[in-house]
C-alpha cells in the first residue's frame, strides 16, 4: 500500500466522525433543549449562523489534531497541520441555499405552471 493511501486511510475515519458529530449534535441539542423541553431560547442567528460555523471548527480541531500531528511533513510542519485542519473545517461547513438562487423565481417552464415559487 502506498504511503499516501495509508495517510488518507489514517485520517478518513476521524474526518467522518467529525462530520457526523458536527451535523448530529447541533440538531439533537436544538431538538432536545429548544423544541422538546424549551429550556433554552437562542436567537435564530445563533442557530443558523454562529453554531454551524464554530461548532464544526471545534470538532474538527479536537478530533483531527492528534491524527494530523502524527503525519510527517517535509517542511514547516506547524503551518501544514493548521492548513489541513482548516481544510477539514471548511469542507464540513454547511452550504446554505439563498432565496436568490431559486430557479423558479427567474423563469417558469410551461410544465411548471401549477407550481408556486417562494416569491409568489
Amino acid at each position: 500500500m502506498s504511503d499516501q493511501k495509508q495517510k488518507f486511510l489514517y485520517i478518513l475515519p476521524a474526518y467522518f466522525l467529525a462530520y457526523l458529530i458536527s451535523v448530529a449534535c447541533p440538531l439533537l441539542f436544538r431538538w432536545i433543549f429548544s423544541i422538546k423541553f424549551q429550556l433554552f431560547t437562542f436567537d435564530e442567528e445563533v442557530w443558523e449562523f454562529y453554531l454551524p460555523i464554530f461548532f464544526p471548527a471545534l470538532v474538527a480541531y479536537l478530533l483531527l489534531r492528534k491524527r494530523v500531528k502524527t503525519l510527517e511533513f517535509k517542511e514547516n510542519a506547524d503551518n501544514k497541520q493548521f492548513v489541513y485542519i482548516m481544510l477539514a473545517w471548511v469542507s464540513i461547513l454547511p452550504v446554505e441555499k439563498t432565496k436568490g438562487s431559486n430557479l423558479l423565481n427567474k423563469r417558469q417552464s410551461p410544465g411548471m405552471k401549477y407550481c408556486k415559487s417562494e416569491g409568489s
